[in-house]
């Protein structure tokens, strides 16, 4: 898809996202109105209660909107520098995302049935190069969030008390902080939104950071209503090798599937790789763990 297409198109959900907003916004004040003027008790909080879902709601649409008003400014932007002959990197949704937030750089994982078949997208290469490290070192604020389904953060030294050894990799990338909230859907983690900083300051404001992972778990990565619409705007990674490479492991080690990422990550670690990395060396045949 060319980016003008894509702005257009990006624009347009921002327009729906604020149309949505605006109806749950005047349901909210109905039923506010409602709560208001009764003097039944029941009523009151029946009504109130209905209120503050709308509100809710509400405020997931205009967070998305402005996602995707965002991201196509970017969109814009870079189709301008292309007329002009000038090189522009492709824009990245993550990264409207990350400047929401007033963040560095951010990462969202989703979660599979086994730790090989996640899938990310990042707003740049050192975001994909701290998401690779919690990969391969199996520790790290989004696995921690998805996990207890709480979120997590850490900045400067507690980086690398909490997570002994994410912690000082991800420094060497000049992250120095790092926030992570889950990604919740009917109260079930389906992955979590993670963001980074080169500031030794505590992370990003946290209470922004889990309405707006809110926001992309309820309306951009379960969006039905937009069938032509793929997550994030298709931009997120999967790890086939790394899939492929643990079955290759099983088989030959007979053992389980966990067995098998355990042993590539150990190996991972060792050698100072990525995990993707050795996925491949094993794929290709150049390497034999065991």
């Amino acid at each position: 898809m060319t980016w003008p297409i894509e702005a257009r198109l990006s624009r347009a959900r921002g327009r729906a996202e604020v149309e949505r907003a605006q109806r749950a916004a005047a349901l909210a004040a109905r039923h506010e109105n409602l709560a208001a003027t009764t003097d039944n008790d029941t009523l009151r909080s029946f009504h109130a209660a209905i209120a503050a879902t709308h509100r809710r709601i509400e405020e997931r649409h205009t967070v998305t909107a402005t996602l995707h008003q965002t991201y196509a400014d970017r969109l814009a932007l870079c189709d301008k520098a292309d007329q002009s002959s000038r090189s522009c990197a492709i824009p990245s949704f993550m990264a409207s995302v990350a400047t929401a937030l007033g963040s560095t750089g951010a990462a969202v994982t989703l979660v599979g049935e086994t730790p090989e078949a996640s899938v990310f997208a990042t707003s740049d290469t050192t975001a994909g190069a701290a998401q690779d490290l919690e990969y391969t070192y199996g520790e790290g604020p989004g696995r921690d969030a998805v996990r207890f389904g709480l979120t997590m953060a850490g900045h400067g030294q507690a980086l690398c008390r909490r997570w002994p050894n994410y912690g000082p990799a991800i420094a060497e990338l000049g992250v120095r902080s790092v926030a992570a909230t889950p990604l919740l859907v009917v109260d079930r983690p389906i992955g979590a939104l993670t963001v980074f900083d080169s500031s030794t300051e505590a992370p990003t404001e946290l209470s922004g950071l889990e309405r707006l992972a809110d926001a992309l778990a309820d309306t951009l990565l379960m969006d039905s209503a937009i069938p032509e619409s793929m997550v994030l705007y298709g931009q997120v990674d999967v790890r086939p090798t790394v899939h492929q490479a643990v079955g290759m492991v099983a088989e030959q080690n007979g053992c389980g599937a966990s067995d098998a990422l355990a042993l590539i990550r150990a190996h991972a670690f060792s050698t100072d790789m990525p995990v993707t990395a050795v996925a491949e060396d094993v794929v290709a045949r150049r390497v034999r763990l065991g």
